[in-house]
């Protein structure tokens, strides 16, 4: 029998359905990370401009990525807002792709604004720096 790198996670979603989570194939990580990367880097217009069920769309969007990169048999126009909550969003991604969004989100809440700030501005200039 074979040994596995990598753990499986078992979920189980909101209408019963359980669920086996493990990491990507390097193709699909790589899409899924890339299609979150673009939420990050939106500008603060675009940011502005959105409300919490559009950016909750946009996560939405990339899980159903990651489960459909998993399991190609879901129902057609299977309904994933129905099934999953936000912290099952938050597991799935960080599963999928090992960025754990959650853990992120309770950072930047940490962090006081002028830090915030200079990081974003970091970001836009191209250069790095670190928190202290």
């Amino acid at each position: 029998m074979a040994n596995t790198a990598y753990t499986v996670e078992p979920i189980e979603l909101m209408d019963g359905t359980v669920f086996n989570l493990r990491p990507l194939p390097i193709k699909h990580q790589r899409q899924a990370t890339k299609k979150l990367m673009d939420l990050f880097q939106q500008s603060e217009e675009e940011l502005k401009d959105k409300t919490e069920e559009q950016s909750e769309d946009e996560l939405l969007e990339v899980t159903a990525y990651c489960l459909n990169a998993m399991k190609k048999d879901w129902p057609e126009n299977y309904d994933f807002t129905e099934v999953l909550d936000i912290d099952t969003v938050y597991k799935v991604l960080y599963v999928c792709t090992g960025i754990d969004l959650k853990k992120w989100a309770q950072t930047l809440e940490e962090m006081d604004q002028e830090s915030l700030q200079k990081m974003v501005e970091s970001q836009e200039n191209g250069t790095t720096t670190s928190q202290s």
